[in-house]
């Protein structure tokens, strides 16, 4: 996925060292750093893609910094990439949120076994899993869910104008 040069992947690996962090982010796995600098973000925004966030922090002199942020399947294939480049208590955090990752029900249909959807009344194949904020679903599921939904906002709504 990434075809980045020697000399700029230890620079990656250098920058993430100091700066970096390896964590769980909601439903999926996240690389990220943050500084005051911008510069050095944008240069890892060009080499590996992902996002700059602004934000502001009362633990910075100027009041705000920017972070870099990587998700997913990205940073699955960075953490892999840069694992043995990093130190032992980097390295542990990228094992602890790669096992996590790999572990997910659900993440990777194909590699979990997963048959039916996690209520166990759908097959769980490609064309029924739906994709939102990087967490699956099954899109039977979700339909049933929003027209039961919509019945009961139009229930309400009769029986607020029938109070009236």
């Amino acid at each position: 996925m990434f075809d980045i040069p020697l000399n700029e992947l230890y620079w990656i690996a250098g920058f993430l060292e100091g700066e970096g962090s390896f964590t769980r982010c909601g439903g999926t796995i996240s690389v990220s750093a943050a500084q005051v600098q911008r510069q050095p973000l944008e240069k890892m925004q060009n080499l590996l893609g992902g996002n700059i966030n602004q934000y502001f922090s009362k633990h910075y002199t100027l009041g705000y910094a920017y972070r870099w942020q990587n998700y997913g399947v990205k940073a699955e294939e960075l953490m892999k990439i840069l694992f043995p480049l990093m130190s032992p208590k980097r390295q542990g955090q990228i094992a602890l949120c790669l096992s996590w990752y790999d572990s997910r029900p659900g993440r990777n249909w194909i590699k979990s076994g997963r048959k039916f959807c996690r209520k166990g009344l759908h097959p769980w194949i490609p064309e029924n899993i739906m994709m939102v904020y990087g967490k699956q679903y099954c899109r039977a599921c979700k339909n049933e869910w929003q027209r039961k939904k919509r019945e009961n906002i139009k229930k309400s709504r009769l029986e607020t104008l029938q109070l009236n």
